[in-house]
Formats: structure tokens, sequence, C-alpha cells
């Protein structure tokens, strides 16, 4: 009957959005795990300063890990719980080279300037830390230019977070 055939359009109108929308949010995390990788190599490769270079890198999987929290319900975890852990297990991998961020590090991404959310801090101290390990300017543009690319993937996530799927559809 055609009530039938509409109840099948909306149905297929509601799978294609939600798909397209997964689509879309699973590209852009690919996107921003392509990008992070990248500044993680250019600062470790074209650096004079490797101690530098290692401490803008422990920031970079950092902003991927507030950018997770901020695009969930900020009840349902902790922030500075989630930067600890994602150090990996107590006592392995937290000291030298491979730890995370230290205490006063998180405290600061904790006590971020009123109406910056986290990952925005996040790429702002980056942003502080790529200007001092004495890239060339030529390299450190490009590096830059990948900083902003990770706010254009910010912006694109909450925008498809905050996107609601029409009412009639649910």
């Amino acid at each position: 009957t055609i009530s039938s055939f509409a109840l099948g359009l909306l149905v297929t109108f509601r799978v294609n959005t939600s798909s397209n929308r997964y689509v879309l949010a699973r590209n852009k995390w690919g996107d921003i795990l392509n990008i992070m990788r990248d500044l993680c190599q250019q600062a470790t490769l074209w650096s004079p300063n490797k101690e530098l270079a290692l401490d803008f890198a422990r920031w970079v999987p950092t902003f991927a890990l507030t950018l997770m929290c901020h695009l969930r319900d900020p009840r349902s975890h902790d922030l500075a719980a989630e930067i600890r852990n994602a150090a990996g297990p107590e006592g392995e991998g937290r000291e030298g080279e491979g730890r995370g961020l230290t205490e006063e590090e998180i405290q600061e991404i904790l006590n971020r300037p009123a109406g910056m959310n986290a990952p925005h801090f996040v790429l702002h101290r980056m942003r502080a830390k790529m200007n001092a390990l004495q890239i060339p300017p030529n390299k450190r543009l490009l590096m830059e230019y990948n900083i902003t690319r990770l706010v254009d993937d910010l912006g694109a996530c909450e925008n498809i977070f905050a996107t609601p799927i029409p009412l009639g559809y649910t």
C-alpha cells in the first residue's frame, strides 16, 4: 500500500543519512590520525633539538584524546584520567622519552582559559611548542599548515556532532 511505500522511503532516507554521517566522521578521524603522524615525523626529523621535538610529539596524541572527550558527554569520563591513562599502565613507559604529559601539563589543560575547549587549547600549545623547535621557516610553514588542518577537522567533527537528525526520522 501507499503507507508501506512511504515508510520504506523514510527508513531508506534515515539509513542513508546515518551512513553518510558515519563515513564523513570516519574520514575526518583518519585525516586527523594521518596529520598527527605527519606532525610527529616532521618535528623529530626537522628539529635540531631532539628534546624539544619529543616534547612537541608528546602533545600531538593529546589532541586526539581531548577531541574524543570533547565530543562525548562530559559526565561519562574524567579528562585528566583519560590523559594519564593514554600514557600506558602505571610504571610502564611513563618515564623517559615515551612518557605522556606531566601532571602540571594535564592541569594546564584542565585550567585552560574560559571559552576555549580542550582540543583547541592543545592545538594552541602545539603551535607554541612548534615555534620553539628551531625549524627553518619553510618547513615550519608546512607544520603550521598541518595544525591548521587539525583546527579545520576539529570544526568538522563538532559540526557532525552538533547536527541533529530531524525528529521526523527518529
